[in-house]
């Protein structure tokens, strides 16, 4: 960017090019590396928000060699929900038997006005 944008960290102030004021935010982080580029967006509730990317350099540590027996892998696909040398388990797959019947109950529920003994004899949630 061409340093057209300004933040103030110990006012906890931000300047846009095309609003030309300073305006407040609410933020305890705090950054010096060049800022790349700023979304502003607003919500339905009518609060603005702005997203600030900058690149940072971090120092990575190199990759350590893991060993075989302390790999355990969690598969959910898999007939076997957990899968390792050591322990297996079954995956009775709960959530893919109960789910037409729950849909139903969503529907039924979902027609109860709200706040009704009516929904509340069926409310399960």
């Amino acid at each position: 960017m061409n340093n057209n944008i300004k933040i103030d960290f110990s006012k906890k102030r931000i300047k846009l090019p095309k609003i030309k004021t300073w305006i407040r935010f609410k933020d305890n982080r705090s950054f010096y590396e060049p800022i790349n580029h700023v979304t502003v967006s607003k919500t339905k509730s009518g609060k603005y928000y702005v997203s600030i990317l900058i690149e940072e350099e971090l120092e990575v540590s190199p990759f350590k060699e893991v060993h075989r027996d302390a790999i355990a892998a969690f598969d959910m696909a898999a007939s076997e929900f957990l899968v390792g040398e050591e322990k297996t388990f079954s995956n009775p797959r709960f959530y893919r038997s109960s789910e037409a019947p729950l849909k139903k109950l969503h529907r039924r529920v979902s027609r109860k006005k709200k706040g009704s003994k009516n929904r509340g004899k069926h409310d399960f949630g």
